[in-house]
């Protein structure tokens, strides 16, 4: 709806980024990034960590990704994101997970939104440390666009 209503011409810029705020995007991010950074320096300190949320909402998935891909730099290379991707997203419940089936709007955006958190997580890291990474922004702007 947000985006709609931009390509429609109706929301100045302002009310667009007001309403990108109330959305708690950008919190979200810096959230799984704080939370993802802490587990990554346990693990790399011989602690064992378990992630966990209630919800399945592709937290836990994503800040165990986001872990990961800052421990080891196998992840940060192209096969090694995919293996990475198809064992944490694919491979459990899909990347766009089980929303009710009545709801089908609802369920298109809160299925696709874990997964785009995440590639907006990754991007925010390969923005911050371009040459620890095989592969480019095209990339992932690829994948957000596949979903």
């Amino acid at each position: 709806r947000l985006c709609t209503g931009l390509l429609a011409g109706e929301q100045a810029d302002g009310a667009f980024r007001e309403q990108v705020l109330a959305l708690e995007w950008l919190n979200n991010v810096r959230r799984k990034l704080r939370v993802a950074a802490a587990v990554a320096r346990r693990v790399a300190g011989g602690q064992t960590v378990v992630v966990m949320s209630p919800l399945a909402d592709g937290v836990a998935r994503g800040v165990t990704s986001l872990a990961q891909l800052m421990l080891d730099p196998y992840y940060r290379t192209r096969r090694g994101f995919a293996v990475l991707v198809e064992k944490e997203w694919f491979s459990t419940v899909g990347v766009f997970g089980s929303v009710a089936e009545n709801d089908e709007v609802n369920r298109d955006v809160a299925s696709v939104a874990p997964w785009v958190e995440f590639l907006d997580c990754v991007w925010q890291l390969w923005q911050s440390a371009q040459d620890a990474f095989e592969f480019s922004e095209r990339y992932l702007l690829e994948l957000v666009q596949a979903a």
